[in-house]
């Protein structure tokens, strides 16, 4: 058995409120060598990562944040079984995130008492699709790396909470209009 720790940051209006919760259980795939072979290179701790995914969540533009209610940004090391499952994700494949819950275009006026939506960022994946980043000479640094693949998948979930389906958010992805900027 391996650990994963799930990481979050609770979203209230404008407060943000960091928590850490420890979760056991089976690793659900291995990761590459060359992955593991790099991350004595290029580290981002959970710490690090922790900070760099609540300031992008914080860059989102705010004609689109202030739009959004009742999220819960976690951060989990990997796709646990049950997630890869429901997912259909074979095994050569994972997820950089996950968007679960109630989309906004989906919420009627009655909408309240509900736990909150959650948007899964999964650190492992996110530090290879970094290294593949830089390895593209995409951003000058690891660091960089991470913040723009962290930032990228955000905006790809936060297009889901807006009821965009994979289709929609991908058309958006192909022309460019899925950035945002600091």
């Amino acid at each position: 058995m391996s650990k994963n720790a799930s990481y979050g940051v609770a979203l209230r209006s404008k407060t943000l409120t960091v928590f850490r919760i420890r979760l056991v259980f089976p690793r659900s795939h291995a990761l590459s060598e060359s992955f593991f072979a790099t991350l004595y290179m290029n580290t981002c701790t959970h710490e690090r990562f922790e900070a760099i995914a609540a300031e992008e969540w914080g860059c989102i533009p705010e004609r689109f944040s202030r739009k959004i209610e009742n999220v819960a940004l976690l951060i989990e090391d990997e796709p646990d079984a049950a997630t890869r499952a429901e997912e259909g994700l074979g095994a050569d494949e994972t997820l950089l995130g996950l968007y679960h819950g109630i989309p906004a275009s989906a919420r009627g006026d009655f909408y309240s008492g509900v736990l909150p939506d959650t948007i899964t960022l999964y650190y492992y994946p996110l530090l290879e699709e970094a290294e593949a980043l830089l390895e593209e000479r995409r951003t000058p640094s690891f660091e960089e790396a991470v913040r723009l693949a962290v930032r990228e998948t955000l905006w790809h979930e936060v297009g889901h909470y807006f009821g965009m389906d994979e289709r929609a958010v991908e058309a958006r992805e192909d022309d460019g209009t899925n950035e945002f900027k600091k």
